[in-house]
């Protein structure tokens, strides 16, 4: 979740970094009237091509690379802005084409960043659960069943896990936990057939095998 956290803020970034480039075009730009004279189809979206004239008297014509569906009506009266020490470059002064990057960025930014920063909350009321768990829980030995053995696609490797059936107080049959997946072969560090399994007795549902006198590498 920290990946989604940081791309999060990588986009936000770009997003800003983009209004502001755009904030400082926009401003050295002359604004005019342009009239949509043609559309180029791109796929079931189309694109216009919008004439106008400059200040200074110069038709031209602006091909919009940004197709829309529905199009531009044929004829429409659209803003336009333009360069004047660049002929070449123009753009139409619309708020959806001046603002759609940053828009794009930012609104994706600011949803991995929410995602991320859900995650992180999540993970860190877990870890905190857990360590109220090992410090606070009622304790009761569990029997070592197997030790799993299993490749990671995500990680490239190997992970362990380790199986175990316990008798919890007062119940007649025995459950079943496993420990969360291991970065380490932990079969030659097991000193017996038993590890400890940490519970609430108030929430006898929540089993958690303690496996923190195993190496962590």
């Amino acid at each position: 979740m920290a990946v989604f956290a940081a791309l999060g803020v990588v986009l936000l970034a770009v997003g800003l970094g983009i209004a502001i480039v755009a904030g400082r075009v926009f401003t050295a730009t002359e604004r005019v009237e342009g009239q949509v004279v043609g559309l180029r189809q791109n796929e079931e979206a189309f694109a216009p091509d919008i004439a106008y004239t400059t200040r200074d008297g110069h038709a031209r014509v602006f091909h919009s690379g940004v197709a829309t569906s529905p199009p531009y009506p044929l004829g429409a009266r659209v803003p336009i802005v333009y360069d004047p020490a660049d002929p070449e470059w123009a753009a139409l002064d619309t708020r959806g084409d001046r603002w759609l990057l940053p828009t794009i960025f930012g609104g994706t930014g600011g949803f991995f960043l929410l995602l991320g920063a859900l995650g992180l909350l999540q993970d860190r009321r877990h870890r905190r659960a857990v360590a109220a768990l090992l410090r606070h829980g009622a304790r009761v030995d569990a029997t070592i069943l197997a030790v799993d053995q299993e490749r990671s696609d995500e990680f490239e490797r190997d992970l362990w896990r380790i199986r175990c059936s316990v008798q919890l107080p007062g119940e007649a049959q025995p459950r079943f936990v496993a420990s969360d997946w291991l970065w380490h072969d932990p079969g030659p560090h097991l000193a017996g057939k038993t590890l400890q399994v940490c519970y609430d007795p108030r929430t006898p549902d929540r089993l958690l095998l303690d496996t923190s006198a195993l190496p962590a590498e």
